[in-house]
């Protein structure tokens, strides 16, 4: 696929022509330079459509007005140019090239009115505006720092100008190089020599031969004073080294280290247990560690139950009947269906599983008022289901013998006893039997109950 072209960014027509004729002829008689193609940015500017879009907005002094015209030729250059994070500054290109080719001549064409000077206009900077107003009166020329150090006399002649110093010269000049303050625009200073402590070697107590001079510090009164107190000589010396006394010895604290040559248990024992860490079972391989499943009690045995109920699994059930059977009989008294809420329920769909034994139905409780509940084996658990014979006599009877049942028959009918024995405990307590009769759902279960074949299982 052959790279996209980039359009062009001027239109030769034959109007644009004609116009950059007219505009060369104008610089040319005003003595200024024209750049026909000023480039900003990757694109060159169409002086013909700069002069229109500008003139149309109200001309330069509009445009360049901040406070009637927030923002007018960062505008301009972002339809000529394209958005870009150097708008601001190819803004600022776009105007100077609009002030140094089409400014004098706006005012000349557009305005009809004479411009100001070159002076004042193409050879200064296009900051600010008001071109139309401006005159060499009234403009302040720009001056720069050494027209303003000329203006105020700060230079004197060649001669009495001191040549101006380096960064590094300043620096090195000291004020005061012997001073110890702190030196301005200077090296810092050395600090001050450290002086050794020396301890003085004579004795703190004067001995009896030498209570009665003074020390002094030249040579030869150290001569005449080591003679007199008999320490000058081979006799001296032998008298110094008889009254030596060695400094008192301190023992020194040494902290043990072990190592397999003084504690070989130790090591062995610690190799041990790296190798029963890496081998050993998961507790003392995780110890420490809370695993899934470890290191908090869970719900209590009451939410166990009801999860386990509901969860349909014969074991669950199995685990979940065996402690609400105990539970509603050791504790019956305060064993309440409020306190557990959605019990009740469940072990009125669990005791419903009776007519699955002897019909070939399975009933489904449904809570929606708008349950048609004419036909199927759906349950009106709102306010009961009114057609509840006509449902149970209309199922298929199932071939059961009496005599004999199968483990998942009779394990299934314990189930459900031991469910019925649950609620039979529980309604025992006034409150119990109160807040079970408003369920709808236990009239249809007693009605199911009382239409069952009559078998000795049941």
């Amino acid at each position: 696929m052959p790279p996209r072209q980039r359009e062009p960014s001027i239109d030769r027509t034959p109007e644009y022509e004609e116009f950059m004729k007219r505009l060369a002829a104008y610089h040319e008689k005003r003595g200024t330079t024209l750049e026909p193609e000023p480039r900003v940015g990757p694109r060159r500017l169409d002086l013909l459509r700069l002069y229109k879009r500008v003139v149309a907005d109200g001309g330069y002094d509009l445009v360049s007005d901040t406070k009637k015209t927030r923002l007018g030729w960062r505008r301009i250059a972002e339809d000529f140019i394209g958005k870009s994070p150097h708008l601001p500054a190819q803004a600022f290109t776009t105007k100077s090239a609009y002030y140094k080719n089409l400014a004098a001549y706006e005012i000349s064409d557009h305005w009809e009115r004479d411009p100001p000077p070159k002076e004042i206009l193409e050879d200064v900077s296009a900051k600010g505006g008001d071109l139309l107003t401006r005159t060499l009166e009234n403009f302040d020329r720009p001056v720069g720092r050494e027209t303003e150090n000329l203006v105020n006399g700060d230079v004197s002649d060649a001669g009495d100008v001191e040549k101006e110093k380096t960064p590094k010269e300043e620096k090195m000049d000291i004020d005061d190089p012997g001073s110890t303050g702190r030196v301005t625009r200077g090296l810092r200073q050395a600090p001050p020599q450290r002086v050794l402590f020396q301890p003085d070697g004579a004795p703190s107590r004067q001995t009896r031969h030498a209570s009665n001079h003074v020390n002094s510090p030249t040579p030869a009164a150290a001569n005449v004073h080591s003679v007199m107190n008999g320490t000058h000589g081979p006799s001296g010396a032998s008298l110094n080294l008889a009254n030596y006394e060695p400094r008192q010895q301190y023992p020194l604290t040494l902290k043990p280290v072990t190592t397999p040559g003084n504690a070989p248990e130790f090591f062995r024992q610690k190799r041990q247990m790296l190798k029963e860490t890496a081998s050993g079972n998961v507790s003392k391989k995780y110890k420490g560690m809370m695993l899934p499943g470890s290191g908090f009690p869970g719900p209590n045995i009451y939410v166990r139950a009801l999860l386990s109920l509901r969860s349909g699994i014969p074991e669950e059930e199995e685990y979940a009947l065996h402690h609400l059977v105990k539970i509603s009989h050791e504790r019956g008294d305060k064993y309440q269906f409020e306190q557990f809420p959605g019990l009740a329920d469940a072990l009125i769909v669990k005791v419903l599983h009776v007519s699955s034994l002897f019909y070939n139905v399975h009933w489904e409780i449904s809570y929606e008022e708008d349950i048609v509940t004419d036909s199927g084996s759906t349950l009106n658990g709102l306010t009961g289901t009114r057609n509840i014979l006509q449902k149970l006599r209309s199922g298929v009877p199932l071939a059961t013998n009496d005599d004999i049942h199968t483990q998942a028959f009779s394990a299934e009918l314990g189930r459900i006893t031991e469910a019925g024995l649950v609620i039979r405990n529980m309604v025992m307590l006034e409150e119990n039997a109160a807040y079970i009769s408003k369920i709808a759902s236990i009239r249809d279960f007693i009605t199911i109950t009382l239409n069952l074949p009559r078998q000795s299982t049941i």
